[in-house]
């Protein structure tokens, strides 16, 4: 997704009034959270945003090595000398 859809839609999920994270703590009485306005919660809030940007590469990285690690027939040869080169079993 482009960067400003990307951008636009989190604003709109962090929203203190009408966002989304906040629509659950509303019906129940508690008070809105100021996602990206609070001093306590700006940082971690934008960590999380940058991670989740990660996610899709992160998937990818994540099946490469469960492909490596795994030994069996259908593996190239190859792959499974240098999966257990890497400490895989």
């Amino acid at each position: 997704m482009p960067t400003i859809a990307v951008s636009v839609l989190w604003l709109w999920i962090l929203n203190p009034d009408l966002g989304l994270l906040n629509a659950l703590p509303g019906q129940i009485g508690l008070p809105h959270i100021p996602w990206l306005t609070s001093e306590t919660l700006d940082r971690p809030t934008l960590i999380l945003i940058s991670l989740w940007n990660l996610g899709p590469m992160m998937i990818i990285f994540l099946r490469l090595r469960f492909r490596m690690c795994r030994s069996s027939s259908m593996t190239p040869y190859r792959w499974t000398v240098a999966a257990r080169g890497r400490g895989c079993e």
